[in-house]
């Protein structure tokens, strides 16, 4: 099947697949992430590269240059990064439009594969959760073990760091929406499925997503920056399990503090039982959701901890936005 799309894909052909690949700010990670998109697309042919900047500050700009022969390179000033993946999109001229952050290293047969699963699945959109470096922390790697799904099959949602769509139907859901600072993938996905298209993962499209967060307080600080959306993102984004959790967690720490307060006849254990209970359940829970759908139970000690950790950051997040200082927490 590789060697059959390889010899069918002239150099006059129109292009089949369009990558738009956003950048801002990853110098450190942008060569090895751009040489395996030119090594990919030169390896399938018809396959155009849109790379757009979007006021980069540390030299990535500079560096996107290099790759003016293989890529049509453009910048964007304001906005957000819908705004940047919607302006590559509107330059795109192939049947299928490929969503890569300049953070991830492709394999070679990247867009043959991606072909392929087109084809195969008949899906309307089509990706893989971002895998980690060999050289992983604990805790990037203990997340990805978390929300990893080993199989292939139909989703609900698709990180957009990884992740491809038809272009005729990303044009009638009306693309990326720019009004959200974060959480796009998401919503996207949310929009997807309510128009009643289909979304599908294959491990066939698998990518290496280099800038993780690689301590606890780094991944709050990314948790808290997501929260953001939770607020912009309509009564969709409300009523997902994530902020569900949230809300729920947001609650019991409530009830924790008022066990703490209040004067009752409760024994010092007991006491510290129910607050540890009440402190502990949303991670739990969550923790038990995510064995049910991976089928694996990892380091569940761990995996409570990073949960704890995620729904502190999504509340400050919610907090921070209901007072109205959402700014901060986008520096």
């Amino acid at each position: 099947m590789v060697e059959e799309l390889v010899a069918a894909a002239g150099p006059a052909a129109p292009p089949l697949v369009s990558v738009v690949v956003p950048v801002y700010n990853k110098r450190a990670f942008l060569r090895a992430s751009l040489d395996s998109i030119v090594a990919a697309s030169n390896r399938a042919g018809r396959v155009q590269l849109i790379f757009v900047d979007h006021h980069s500050s540390d030299g990535s700009y500079e560096l996107l240059g290099e790759y003016a022969n293989d890529a049509d390179v453009q910048r964007v000033e304001g906005g957000n990064i819908s705004t940047v993946r919607n302006t590559g999109a509107k330059s795109a001229r192939g049947a299928y439009l490929s969503f890569i952050d300049c953070d991830c290293v492709v394999p070679i047969d990247y867009f043959l594969d991606l072909r392929v699963v087109f084809e195969w699945s008949g899906a309307d959109a089509v990706g893989c959760e971002v895998g980690i470096p060999e050289s992983a922390t604990w805790s990037e790697r203990l997340w990805y073990e978390l929300h990893v799904v080993r199989s292939d099959g139909p989703r609900h949602y698709l990180n957009s760091a990884n992740f491809a769509v038809r272009r005729g139907v990303f044009d009638a859901v009306g693309g990326f929406d720019e009004t959200l600072p974060v959480g796009e993938d998401t919503n996207i996905c949310q929009r997807l499925t309510a128009a009643g298209y289909r979304i599908f993962e294959s491990h066939r499209l698998s990518v290496v997503h280099l800038d993780n967060p690689k301590t606890p307080l780094q991944f709050f600080r990314k948790q808290r920056w997501h929260g953001l959306a939770v607020l912009r993102g309509g009564p969709a984004m409300l009523r997902n399990k994530a902020t569900i959790m949230m809300f729920a967690h947001v609650a019991a720490l409530v009830l924790a503090l008022v066990v703490v307060g209040s004067p009752s006849g409760m024994s010092l254990t007991a006491r510290l039982l129910t607050v540890a209970a009440l402190v502990l359940a949303a991670p739990v829970v969550t923790v038990a959701y995510r064995f049910l759908e991976t089928r694996r139970l990892t380091a569940p000690a761990g995996a409570i901890a990073l949960y704890e950790l995620y729904y502190c950051a999504r509340a400050t997040a919610l907090v921070s936005a209901l007072v109205g200082r959402e700014g901060r927490w986008l520096r």
